[in-house]
């Protein structure tokens, strides 16, 4: 499968090479002459969280006709298209990320902008415990391969305008998973808040922020089970494509 699409992903490796590099550049620059630079560096992190979720349309370069006659079973395109996006590019673009932070904090006061990011919301008390920690690492996984897995079946399923709308359908499912957690965080943190000032006690925003988390995270394991029976549901649609390839004319 390499050779038919050699060309297309060294030149994505390549693009995304430089962004990721360009983004760390302007991090760097911005945290040098601006002390508040989480803000900038969560967008820039954003960004690359874009890179991983559309990277199955490097797939969309070769004809559907062609792909669909080369001597390949349906399960070693899937192991393939499956590795490629949710293995190989997430591991390329987290791995250059480290070593920029890495190298750069041996040349930089400011260059390893991970570290340096990750004491100031200890400082701010921003930060969670280990458990909590890990629960979210998780659920982002999760959030991260359902946005990949859509962007595949757009990239599979569809024939025009696949970039734009792999984009619209990630920027839709994020906006999906932020109102649900919006509205359970608002529900938490009103419930604390009221039943703080019933009983008299404090009701700060530290302790409100806290009763939202409380109540944000076990809706956010229940909608993360949801959305991996839906990626199940939405590989083997993808499968199915495969086994019973459909060529636009």
């Amino acid at each position: 499968m390499y050779h038919m699409y050699g060309r297309s992903i060294k030149r994505q490796f390549l693009l995304y090479g430089c962004l990721i590099l360009a983004i760390y550049l302007l991090v760097v620059a911005i945290a040098s002459y601006n002390a508040d630079y989480i803000a900038s560096y969560s967008v820039f992190t954003f960004i690359m969280g874009f890179m991983i979720y559309v990277s199955p349309v490097v797939f969309s370069g070769r004809d559907d006709s062609l792909m669909s006659q080369i001597p390949v079973s349906p399960k070693e395109k899937m192991v393939f298209y499956l590795g490629y996006s949710l293995i190989v590019v997430p591991v390329f673009i987290q791995g250059l990320w480290w070593l920029l932070c890495n190298a750069g904090g041996l040349v930089f006061s400011v260059g390893n902008v991970d570290k340096i990011v990750a004491d100031t919301r200890v400082y701010y008390n921003m930060s969670f415990d280990n458990g909590v920690f890990v629960l979210m690492y998780v659920l982002n996984i999760i959030q991260t391969a359902f946005l990949i897995i859509i962007s595949m079946l757009v990239v599979f399923t569809t024939h025009k305008h696949r970039l734009l709308t792999c984009l619209l359908s990630s920027v839709g499912a994020l906006i999906g998973f932020g109102i649900i957690s919006m509205i359970a965080g608002i529900i938490a943190g009103l419930n604390g808040a009221f039943d703080k000032i019933m009983e008299g006690g404090d009701a700060s925003p530290e302790i409100i922020g806290r009763d939202i988390m409380s109540g944000i995270l076990p809706v956010a394991v229940v909608t993360s089970i949801a959305t991996v029976i839906v990626m199940v549901v939405l590989v083997r649609k993808i499968y199915k494509r495969f086994l019973h390839p459909v060529i636009a004319r």
